[in-house]
């Protein structure tokens, strides 16, 4: 509803209340932060915020900041700093032995102390006071971050960034240790936004790219502040506008950051979730399908990573909103064409898919379906998929709620998968169409959500996939199986019909219809209809449809000739077939026209396809037919439905040709290698 959403600010002075009403789009946003932004609301509050600062400043951060003490005493007492300054306030008046006085010399000194240290090749006290200062600053651990204390205490951050840079891009980097390049870091995050110069901006987010410390987050304090600095870091670069520049570093900081999070991130307690959750979940709230390239390449180096992190309930739902933006990159995780680049669990269920495959050809057909699968989907995801093979959830057992989520949250990414991969090319959809039912994975997915569809009520819990990544609540198998029901049929129809008509228990199946005629067929609709109506490759071809007819009608114009191709959709598509029916077909033999209604309808009722490829398909087939390219006899097509090749086996004694995909289809009715047309052992070449 943005920017019409509605908002109720109520403001409290004292006993007073003051409320008002305005709209998201009314709303003002401010250029800069005030510095004066902490304001008080009495004279007696005032003095208490006095009193408590200068309370911190004598007892804690002068006693432990300004002189030698143990690193942790020092580091508490910066981040008490930070308090005073960010959160409590300074008073407006600075004379000598006030807070305000005090801070200003506290900060005024570590500042000055970098640049010396640094000028002097001092590395240990340049680091030293490279940590006090950013945690000063708002980027500690114990204390909420801060983005205005620089400007508050006035700090001209270019005098110590650029002596810095000059010292990470010049010094060897075995002088620089592990704490002086951590602390480096983390003055760099503070300062990055205070830079006005474009090339100290990239030079600086070029170093943390290069030299953030590794990104673990365990009990220990040094590693969680690792942690959180390097998530600063990428809020800061966010921020600004500086992702995607190809900074050097860029794709391999993100990898670290997501490979720690599948590895590192510890969850044995809330406490130990929460010091990680909400930064990580603030960094990746950044992210889209549309995200930059270094993001997309690491979210593809760690996705088998990522669906091992679904096995964490802690991690689990970040995890699921990191693999929906990988599914969706128009790239394949990998090109290699071997069976060596396949789990060595895919490589035996291939085998046995094979084992019993009378005709060569059709087996390597299968193998080449499972091999161009693996290009597209990570190895974890399609092992997942295979271990339900004959592996049905056992609804008795206590957890079982948790593995049925993990399951229906795999299943969406592997439909975006496919749907990412069919809009590249048209046979990638085949061929983990055919790895799909070689795993029985729409079967094993379908059965398990009649256990959480309350099938028959008029009540169901609906959801979309915005709800699903927006809110972590929804997560839960009442709500997600509706979710996985609409998406299945929507991706696979012709597999979900023929479930409903073999394995669907009878008790349920008029139920079903009911279900899927009201939530799933209007939805799957109007989203076909949408993605054509954005399609830019339908040349002189126009398509127009209607919701309330169901109707859909292509018109094309070929070498004078207009031919139109209307569509009837029934009401409980895909239960009950489309229909398909010629208008203009003038000129056109109607032997011919019934050729290209029935390769419509077989692509429509029985191959998956959607209506976009179902007329991009009848477009290309007139193509071809009016160039003089002959049709394969089996399925009266010039171009396969399912490869969208030519005709590609020829008999050596006819002269015919064929798709081999249509002649194995046909061996394998028949039970006999004859061919089809002069009824001959069969004797053909590839052509």
């Amino acid at each position: 509803d943005f920017p019409r959403l509605y908002f109720t600010i109520r403001v409290h002075r004292g006993e007073a209340q003051v409320e008002k009403q305005t709209v998201a789009d009314r709303l003002r946003k401010l250029s800069s932060v005030p510095e004066k932004i902490i304001g008080v609301d009495s004279e007696e509050e005032r003095k208490e915020r006095e009193a408590l600062a200068k309370r911190i400043n004598n007892e804690i951060v002068k006693s432990y900041l300004q002189s030698p003490h143990e690193s942790f005493h020092s580091e508490l007492a910066a981040e008490s700093l930070n308090i005073v300054i960010s959160q409590i306030g300074l008073e407006d008046k600075g004379g000598i032995g006030t807070t305000r006085y005090d801070a200003f010399q506290l900060v005024g000194s570590l500042h000055s102390g970098i640049a010396q240290g640094l000028e002097q090749h001092d590395f240990k006290a340049s680091g030293e006071n490279l940590d006090l200062l950013s945690r000063a600053m708002g980027l500690g651990t114990l204390t909420p971050p801060s983005r205005r204390s620089v400007s508050l205490m006035k700090i001209d951050v270019k005098a110590s960034v650029i002596p810095l840079l000059q010292v990470l891009e010049n010094e060897d980097e075995s002088a620089l240790s592990t704490a002086f390049r951590s602390a480096a870091c983390s003055w760099l995050i503070i300062a990055l936004p205070h830079l006005k110069e474009n090339d100290h901006k990239d030079r600086t987010a070029t170093m943390l790219y290069q030299f953030l410390p590794d990104t673990k987050s365990e009990v220990d304090s040094d590693s969680l502040h690792s942690s959180l600095v390097t998530m600063r870091a990428i809020r800061e670069i966010q921020r600004l506008d500086l992702v995607g520049k190809g900074l050097y570093g860029e794709t391999e900081m993100f990898s670290r950051l997501f490979r720690a999070f599948c590895f590192e991130w510890r969850t044995d307690s809330q406490r130990d979730s929460s010091m990680w959750r909400l930064p990580f979940q603030s960094v990746i709230a950044k992210f889209g399908t549309s995200c930059a390239g270094s993001v997309k390449e690491a979210l593809k180096q760690n996705s088998d990573a990522l669906f091992g992190a679904l096995d964490v309930e802690e991690k689990m739902w970040l995890a699921f909103r990191l693999l929906v933006i990988t599914s969706f990159i128009e790239e394949p995780q990998h090109d290699s064409d071997e069976l060596d680049a396949l789990a060595s669990s895919t490589q035996k269920h291939l085998d046995e898919w094979t084992a019993h495959v009378v005709v060569a050809e059709k087996a390597d057909e299968i193998e080449d379906d499972v091999v161009i699968s693996g290009q597209w989907l990570p190895q974890s995801l399609m092992v997942e998929i295979e271990e339900w093979i004959g592996n049905d959830l056992d609804y008795e057992t206590e957890n079982v709620e948790d593995a049925a989520i993990r399951r229906m949250l795999a299943w969406l990414v592997f439909l975006q998968y496919l749907e990412t991969a069919g809009v590249v090319d048209v046979r990638n959809r085949a061929a983990i169409g055919t790895y799909t039912i070689m795993c029985g994975a729409v079967v094993n997915m379908l059965d398990m959500m009649l256990f959480y569809i309350p099938i028959g009520h008029r009540n169901y819990e609906t959801l979309s996939m915005t709800e699903l990544l927006g809110n972590e609540a929804n997560a839960r198998a009442s709500k997600l199986s509706t979710l996985v029901l609409f998406r299945t049929f929507e991706v696979f129809p012709s597999l979900s019909k023929k479930w409903w008509e073999e394995d669907c228990p009878k008790s349920v199946t008029a139920a079903v219809g009911q279900f899927v005629e009201a939530k799933i067929a209007p939805e799957t609709l109007r989203r076909e209809l949408s993605r054509i109506s954005k399609a830019t490759n339908l040349g002189e071809m126009s398509i127009s449809g209607s919701l309330v007819s169901r109707e859909v009608t292509a018109t094309y114009v070929q070498d004078e000739c207009e031919l139109s191709m209307v569509v009837s959709i029934p009401n409980d598509f895909p239960l009950h077939n489309i229909e398909v029916d010629g208008q203009n077909t003038h000129g056109i033999p109607e032997k011919r026209w019934r050729r290209w209604a029935l390769q419509m309808l077989s692509m429509l009722n029985n191959q998956d396809g959607t209506l976009l490829d179902a007329f991009l398909y009848w477009k290309n087939n007139i193509d071809k037919e009016f160039e003089g390219l002959e049709p394969c006899p089996v399925c009266y097509s010039v171009l396969s439905v399912r490869t969208r090749e030519l005709p590609n086996l020829q008999c050596k004694t006819c002269g015919n040709c064929f798709h081999s995909n249509c002649l194995y289809k046909w061996f394998n009715s028949s039970g006999k290698s004859l061919c089809v047309i002069c009824q001959q052992p069969w004797d053909g070449t590839r052509i």
